[in-house]
């Protein structure tokens, strides 16, 4: 069986101008966007089971979108600055550090505008989890915010005026709004690997092309609520 890290183009491929990846419903376990070369601006990796996302920074002076639903991510590796990447999804990873993902997006990703990290045990939210209440999700949702005060849209609905006030607000109130020994709360871990397969069983293909229309993948969760005008 080829290895599924072959499947997605190089930069030897007959397109040097490739600007937008799509690579969703694989089985690639990695990926490294140093094999695609410079560029990029848009990248959709969702349905995989990639643990580990690297390479990005090659593209990291024109990289707007990155679609990374429903894969094995416990951490993104940013090392650069992004100034152009507006919209990250991350929906149903394995993240659960999420103080060490908002530093990294604070400090690499300054025109973040739109970010969806549903189901992941570091979310709290009741759509993925039983064992929190609207309060948990509440809370999680003022400590992003406080942390990425330029966000527009997180998860699953727009930033309101009011919760960036609010969210100002718990960090001042509350002593304990986030302290070391008192993580955010999470929902329950699932170590089962969220595997793409069709209705009869078998792994889908990955699909991979250059587009010159506007691309925000119909299976990612948070970004089906984002529009055109929005950006």
């Amino acid at each position: 069986m080829m290895d599924s890290v072959d499947r997605y183009p190089s930069s030897t491929d007959d397109d040097p101008d490739l600007s937008e990846v799509c690579l969703v419903g694989g089985d690639l376990t990695e990926f490294n966007a140093k094999r695609i070369g410079s560029g990029l601006r848009k990248i959709d990796l969702s349905f995989n089971i990639i643990e580990r996302l690297k390479g990005l920074e090659t593209s990291a002076e024109t990289l707007e979108e990155v679609l990374v639903d429903n894969n094995q991510l416990q951490q993104i590796e940013f090392t650069r600055i992004f100034p152009k990447l507006h919209t990250l999804s991350m929906n149903k990873n394995q993240i659960i550090d999420f103080v060490s993902l908002l530093t990294t997006l604070k400090r690499c990703t300054p025109a973040l505008r739109y970010l969806s990290l549903l189901g992941n045990p570091g979310c709290p939210d009741r759509l993925t989890a039983d064992d929190v209440d609207e309060s948990d999700y509440l809370r999680y949702r003022y400590f992003v915010i406080h942390h990425l005060p330029g966000l527009r849209f997180l998860d699953h609905k727009p930033v309101t005026q009011n919760e960036f006030f609010e969210s100002q607000r718990a960090c001042h109130r509350e002593a304990n709004f986030h302290h070391p020994n008192k993580p955010l709360p999470q929902g329950k871990s699932k170590n089962v690997k969220n595997k793409s397969t069709s209705s009869n069983g078998t792994t889908s293909k990955s699909k991979q092309g250059k587009r010159k229309y506007r691309y925000v993948g119909k299976n990612s969760e948070g970004n089906r609520f984002i529009k055109d005008t929005d950006l």
